[in-house]
């Protein structure tokens, strides 16, 4: 019989000692190894998050340039595509797992105010002038209260002259006195004579001086328009003009101009001159080394919310414009519409879409007695920061009522005043839908 004699590994001596080499190597790799991912994994995760944000920073930066590029776009369908990059870019050594960010649209959240600030009386009245005493112009004549054109011989034709409203005789002003810087117009009617060959034109200005002096531009009216809803820079200004122009294409026939009514109103909380719905575009992220880091677009302008936030992009142009010292004040609104996307993530790049839809131009560098410029926000201390750092460095602190933000009800609102020279503001509106 032959018996096999086995040596048991716990007495092979031999292999013991290799064996317990590899496992200490092994173990101090696999040491050296988690203490280095556990140094270097929340740096390259913090560099990269941090990376990424500014990058986002930049995109939206490029979005608001590209909204503003589309308000001032000669086409009305003009369109573009602005992308989000939406987590960042995964190149390192080192394996992360990083946080992407996700993207919303309230196209309704945000909202901007401009008001002619001074309370009213809240009463109603209706100038009517039916006598064209106090006229001036050419070519024209009065008789029993109405008013024709003057009579042959004709030299040209067609014929034309007109009559302006002149107050002066009345109460020492060229424009009828509404009473009030909040007057809001309403109706304007009149009673004419005219044929097939003949026609009245009616045209009104406004101002908040009784000369009429820095009156807003002339305008054309129908019979029975709503001065109001067909232009709103007339509101807000206590005194009123008219000019009635007369034409003739036959010396046989001339129109004749009876009386002519403007109906008003003396708004009690003020007069507003534009209400957008600014919207917002919201990218907030996931990261765990940069905490609450949001940037929002909302009533054209970026913004910032984290530690030392503020408005990355400027939205208003505010300043003084002459030796007067007349406080001008620049607002281009921005009116988001489209869907509302509370959520959105996924992909690594989101394309936003605005098509550009309706553009409005409010005012030219027209007069207000005051002007309050009223925001509400996600963020209404951001805002009052910026409001009280570009009035201060404006010089226009002794036009201004700055209030604090109202925390509670998200808004902030600003008081320019004219100190009897008026308030110039320039303003238009442009309605952008968004897609995503």
């Amino acid at each position: 019989m032959i018996r096999v004699q086995c040596k048991s590994f716990r007495a092979a001596t031999d292999a013991q000692s290799l064996v317990i080499s590899a496992l200490l190597i092994l173990g101090l790799i696999l040491a050296a190894n988690v203490l280095y991912l556990a140094i270097n994994v929340p740096i390259e995760a913090k560099k990269y998050e941090f990376q990424h944000a500014s990058e986002v920073i930049d995109d939206f930066t490029v979005l608001d340039y590209c909204i503003e590029s589309l308000a001032r776009a000669d086409s009305a369908i003009a369109s573009v595509s602005v992308p989000i990059r939406m987590a960042p870019a995964k190149d390192s050594l080192v394996p992360l797992h990083l946080s992407s960010g996700t993207l919303s649209v309230s196209p309704t959240e945000e909202t901007i105010t401009v008001i002619v600030s001074e309370n009213g009386t809240d009463a109603s009245d209706t100038w009517t002038d039916d006598d064209f005493v106090n006229t001036s112009g050419y070519d024209v004549e009065t008789s029993s209260g109405n008013v024709t054109l003057s009579g042959p011989p004709y030299i040209t034709y067609p014929l034309y002259g007109y009559i302006e409203s002149n107050m002066a005789e009345v109460s020492g002003n060229i424009g009828f006195d509404t009473g009030s810087n909040s007057t809001c117009y309403g109706i304007i009617s009149w009673h004419e004579q005219t044929t097939d060959e003949t026609e009245i034109i009616m045209m009104v200005r406004t101002s908040i001086y009784p000369n009429m002096t820095n009156a807003t531009d002339w305008y054309t009216y129908s019979n029975g328009d709503n001065l109001s809803s067909i232009s709103p820079t007339l509101n807000g200004h206590r005194y009123v003009q008219y000019r009635a122009a007369f034409i003739t294409q036959d010396p046989s026939y001339t129109p004749t101009l009876m009386n002519i009514s403007i109906n008003y109103s003396s708004i009690t909380e003020g007069v507003v001159l534009a209400n957008s719905s600014g919207g917002s575009i919201i990218f907030a992220s996931n990261y765990k080394y940069l905490p609450n880091h949001k940037l929002v677009y909302e009533n054209n302008a970026v913004i910032k919310s984290q530690t030392n936030c503020g408005l990355v992009c400027r939205p208003f142009n505010i300043s003084v414009t002459n030796a007067s010292g007349i406080p001008r004040i620049n607002i281009s609104l921005i009116n988001l519409t489209g869907t509302n996307v509370p959520h959105y993530s996924g992909a690594y790049v989101t394309f936003v879409r605005f098509f550009r839809n309706d553009y409005s131009f409010i005012s030219d560098s027209f007069i207000y007695p005051n002007v309050t410029l009223k925001i509400s926000s996600e963020f209404p201390s951001i805002w009052s920061d910026w409001f009280n750092k570009t009035l201060t460095g404006s010089n226009l602190t002794h036009s201004v009522d700055y209030s604090p933000p109202d925390v509670t009800n998200r808004t902030v609102a600003v008081e320019l005043y004219g100190h009897g020279k008026g308030v110039q503001l320039y303003l238009e509106e442009t309605t952008i839908t968004v897609e995503m």
